[in-house]
């Protein structure tokens, strides 16, 4: 994809490892990766963060809950031949994460979120309708000053009033001014049915400020 590689597993589900209805964001984001610290919450196998430490991010921290996707991550860093030095891999609860994160004082240029729209753990239950203002509030927490949050969710019953709505209080709480700089659609290998609305289920928003 766009000059990387991963490895995939057709059989295991549609997405194989790579979800390639966010193909278009990571080529936007290449001109932006360039000597930026990213933070990269529920990063699955690690698409961005491999495209970020291909185009030239000084350090990349990863997060996820799967250890096993951690491992598969780590796969993929190897097989683009990426420093590994440049790269921490966390397995935890992303809430959990942002807050150690901030208490240890560690700020990023660009902080990124794709998260499930349910899931359950030994840590509680996620689920995006409920959570996503909290999640935005710790992202922005650790977002350096002029940063880039980005903010994504698959969930179809998640209107676009609801997932703006939840980035408005999170900002509003700590007293952060964003701006939206770019909005990603999915492209034309993954259309949307007119009279099926949730067909129509990505809300996908680069914010800065």
């Amino acid at each position: 994809e766009l000059g990387c590689r991963f490895f995939l597993e057709p059989q295991r589900s549609p997405d194989a490892g790579v979800f390639c209805d966010m193909r278009g964001l990571r080529q936007w984001l290449q001109p932006y990766w360039k000597d930026k610290q990213i933070l990269n919450l529920f990063c699955f196998t690690g698409a961005f963060s491999v495209h970020a430490l291909s185009h030239g991010a000084e350090h990349v921290t990863s997060v996820d809950l799967s250890g096993s996707y951690l491992s598969w991550l780590d796969d993929n860093l190897e097989l683009n031949d990426l420093d590994k030095s440049q790269h921490e891999g966390i397995e935890s609860d992303a809430l959990k994460a942002l807050d150690r994160l901030r208490r240890k004082g560690q700020m990023f240029d660009v902080v990124l979120a794709d998260p499930p729209s349910f899931s359950h753990s030994s840590s509680g239950t996620w689920s995006v309708q409920n959570d996503l203002a909290r999640l935005v509030n710790g992202m922005l927490r650790v977002l350096k000053p002029n940063g880039m949050l980005i903010l994504a969710s698959n969930h179809g019953k998640l209107s676009p009033k609801q997932f703006s709505k939840a980035i408005l209080d999170a900002s509003r709480k700590v007293s952060r001014r964003l701006r939206l700089v770019y909005v990603h659609q999915p492209g034309p290998d993954v259309p949307a049915l007119l009279a099926f609305p949730s067909s129509r289920y990505l809300k996908c928003w680069v914010l800065q400020g």
